[in-house]
């Protein structure tokens, strides 16, 4: 015979008690994120549930966050996986994202556990990276991995007393680009998309060519927005979310 029954704390988060018969005794198991499983049997059931009610009083936050433990098992990883859930998914550029989470979830600092996280990892996984990817990309990486921590502080309530992706250098931003196709490339560019089955592929390239508009910035553009006795362009959906009016050319 199995009874489950579900606690919340003072602070909104939730906890889970699973009560089973074993035998004679009655097990209780008390689960909550970010805490080790605690577990222990007695012999009437109405103990088993005063126990499982009393470790309420034991998750509730702590003015020492270093005195609260964190369970072994939850790793890096864990925290980025949720972050893809419940940030991630609400952003604009959750597909660019997404990509550059998994990504990090692939390296060996995913498998490290919060509990034993230091900043030291973090430098490691920064000079690590810069081997293969750009000074840029590890940026937004890091910048993933401290808006990560700072989530699971504040609002996972989860035990972590200083964010430790602060305390580490970010590599300096790379040099703006200032190369641009010559016309003989962009020729040939075209050239080879107008072989390609998409018949728009062409067009959307030579509208990013001639105006410098970002890919999602050019997706999102509809017809009403579109000025052509004026020769402009009104996009409403920018990385900084304010629209802007852009001039065409008259190649576009």
């Amino acid at each position: 015979m199995n009874s489950l029954s579900r606690f919340v704390t003072s602070d909104g988060s939730r906890i889970m008690a699973t009560i089973r018969k074993r035998g004679r005794s009655w097990q209780v198991q008390v689960r909550h994120i970010g805490f080790p499983t605690r577990s222990k049997s007695f012999s009437s059931k109405a103990a088993a549930v005063a126990w499982a009610q009393a470790r309420e009083r034991d998750y509730a936050p702590a003015d020492d966050l270093a005195e609260r433990p964190v369970d072994d098992s939850l790793t890096v990883g864990d925290l980025l996986q949720r972050y893809q859930i419940e940030i991630t998914a609400l952003k604009r550029g959750r597909v660019s994202e997404n990509s550059r989470i998994n990504s990090m979830l692939a390296c060996p600092i995913a498998k490290v556990a919060v509990r034993k996280i230091r900043s030291s990892h973090f430098a490691e996984y920064r000079n690590g990276r810069l081997k293969n990817v750009g000074a840029d990309t590890v940026r937004r990486e890091l910048t993933i991995l401290r808006h990560c921590f700072e989530i699971a502080r504040r609002e996972w309530d989860l035990p972590i007393a200083k964010n430790p992706v602060h305390d580490i250098r970010f590599p300096a931003p790379g040099l703006p680009r200032e190369e641009r196709l010559s016309s003989e490339n962009a020729a040939n560019l075209i050239k080879e998309l107008n072989m390609l089955r998409n018949r728009y592929i062409a067009s959307v390239i030579v509208l990013a060519l001639e105006t410098g508009v970002r890919r999602g910035e050019i997706l999102s553009l509809r017809w009403q927005d579109v000025d052509l006795a004026n020769g402009t362009a009104r996009l409403h959906q920018t990385k900084n979310g304010r629209p802007r009016t852009i001039p065409l050319t008259p190649v576009t």
